[in-house]
C-alpha cells in the first residue's frame, strides 16, 4: 500500500462474522441498492494511494477507517459475509468529503458508493425499527417539528423550566440517577431558551447593503 508507514494491511480489523451473515436480513431494495455500490467497489486495486488523503484514517489508524477498508466492507456486506448493521457504523464515520476520490489512480466513484451503501442501510434501519419506534419518529419529525405552533409551546416549557430552578433540582445528586446519563448531557448542553415574548414572531427581514 500507498498509505503512511503505520498504515494497515487491505482487510486488517474487519468484522469476523460467518458467511452469508447479511443476505438473510436484507430485502430486494436494499440489495439493489447495495448491488450498484457493489459494483462500484469493484473498481478499487486496493492500492492504498487514498489512506494518506482521509482524514478519519489519519486519526484513527484503523483499515475499516479508510476509502480503502469502507470499500472492501461495502463488497463484504453484497456478498453476505457481514450484516448492514456492521456496514453502518464504518460508514457513519465517514466524513463524505471525498478527498480520496481526487488522489485515487482508478478514478474509484467513492462518493457515489457511499451514497448507494447509505440508502440501503438506511433503508433497513427503517424497516428493522420496532412499530412504537417508528409511531414515534413520526409523531417527532412530522407533527412536531413541522409545527411552528407546537414548537413555540415546548421552547415556553422549556424556557420555564430552566428559570423555574427545575433544571437545577434536576442537575442535584439525589435526582441524578432518576435521570438517563444521555439526556442529562443532552440536558446540560441546551442553550438558554428565549423567554416566550422575546422570542420571532415570524416576520422575515431582508438583507441590508447590496450583493
Amino acid at each position: 500500500g500507498m498509505g503512511p508507514e503505520w498504515h494497515h494491511e487491505s482487510g486488517e480489523d474487519f468484522p469476523e462474522t460467518g458467511r452469508q451473515a447479511g443476505v438473510k436480513v436484507m430485502n430486494a431494495e436494499e440489495k439493489t441498492h447495495l448491488k450498484k455500490a457493489e459494483d462500484l467497489a469493484y473498481d478499487c486495486v486496493q492500492c492504498g494511494y487514498c489512506l494518506p488523503a482521509c482524514p478519519t484514517y489519519l486519526t484513527m489508524k484503523t483499515e475499516t477507517q479508510s476509502p480503502r477498508g469502507r470499500i472492501h466492507l461495502v463488497r463484504m456486506a453484497a456478498e453476505g459475509c457481514i450484516t448492514l448493521d456492521e456496514l453502518s457504523g464504518p460508514l457513519d464515520l465517514c466524513l463524505g468529503c471525498r478527498a480520496c476520490e481526487q488522489v485515487c489512480p482508478s478514478n474509484v466513484q467513492y462518493g457515489k458508493m457511499l451514497e448507494l451503501a447509505k440508502t440501503a442501510i438506511q433503508h433497513h434501519k427503517k424497516q428493522s425499527a420496532s412499530p412504537f419506534r417508528r409511531f414515534c419518529e413520526d409523531v417527532v419529525f412530522k407533527q412536531m417539528f413541522a409545527r411552528k405552533q407546537v414548537m413555540n409551546k415546548l421552547g415556553s416549557l422549556l424556557w420555564i423550566y430552566q428559570k423555574s430552578g427545575a433544571k437545577k433540582i434536576a442537575h442535584m445528586k439525589p435526582f441524578r440517577r432518576l435521570v438517563p446519563e444521555n439526556l442529562a448531557l443532552f440536558d446540560k448542553g441546551l442553550d438558554e431558551a428565549k423567554p416566550p415574548f422575546k422570542r420571532n414572531d415570524g416576520r422575515r427581514y431582508p438583507p441590508a447593503g447590496e450583493r
